[in-house]
């Protein structure tokens, strides 16, 4: 991972605890343009997302990480549950 990467979340983290969700949204979409297989950030980006009242692009940050699943997502057991109960079952894909 890049060191703009980290830069990107970090400044996302920093905006976060200053309470700018539009910026720290803006920061992490671009740290998971660099690192799409990011589970922290693809967590943050979903939370920040729901916390704004953007359900839908909530859904679709945490379908990509529990669809398609790394070894990081699965260690990762409060963004699976986050994910998980913001999901409806007909979002899953058929087995």
């Amino acid at each position: 991972r890049s060191a703009l990467f980290f830069s990107y979340l970090a400044l996302g983290w920093l905006q976060v605890q200053e309470k700018r969700f539009t910026q720290a949204t803006q920061s992490i979409q671009q740290a998971v343009a660099i690192n799409d297989r990011s589970t922290e950030a693809n967590c943050l980006l979903g939370g920040l997302l729901a916390l704004q009242n953007q359900p839908d692009q909530a859904i679709a940050t945490y379908r990509k990480l529990l669809i398609e699943p790394n070894e990081e997502v699965v260690r990762s057991d409060f963004c699976t549950t986050l994910g998980v109960a913001l999901l409806r079952p007909d979002q899953f894909p058929a087995k």
